[in-house]
């Protein structure tokens, strides 16, 4: 819904996953929201995934799910879009998602790479 919806379709599952009760569903929402097309809503989504739940943000344990859900979609839309966010952000990723491991950044290139080789062997 949300590869097609737009932003209205993103606010409303940023909303659903905000709500209590959607703790259990939170991860099956946010799958549906790293399936964004638009250049606007991809780049919202990879923001709140620095920002803090309090702060309008993802849950902090969410954060690299929605990174690793971008990247394991098959549309290529958030992907594009990951690499810039990653070198920009790469002190913030590191201390936000990673916990100031900078291991976090070799494991969602390791997992791009991954999906770049299958995508390659799938084609052959």
């Amino acid at each position: 819904m949300v590869a097609s919806g737009g932003q209205e379709a993103f606010d409303f599952f940023f909303a659903k996953y905000q709500l209590p009760d959607e703790n259990d569903n939170g991860r099956d929402i946010l799958k549906s929201m790293a399936c964004a097309r638009e250049p606007d809503v991809i780049q919202q989504l990879l923001q709140k995934t620095l920002e803090s739940n309090s702060s309008g943000g993802f849950r902090k344990k969410d954060g690299w799910h929605v990174i690793t859900y971008i990247i394991d979609t098959p549309l290529s839309y958030g992907r594009t879009a990951l690499l810039p966010f990653l070198s920009k952000n790469f002190d913030v990723v590191v201390n936000e998602i990673g916990n100031g491991h900078s291991a976090v950044i070799s494991g969602f290139l390791y997992d791009l790479a991954r999906f770049f080789v299958l995508q390659s062997n799938e084609l052959r």
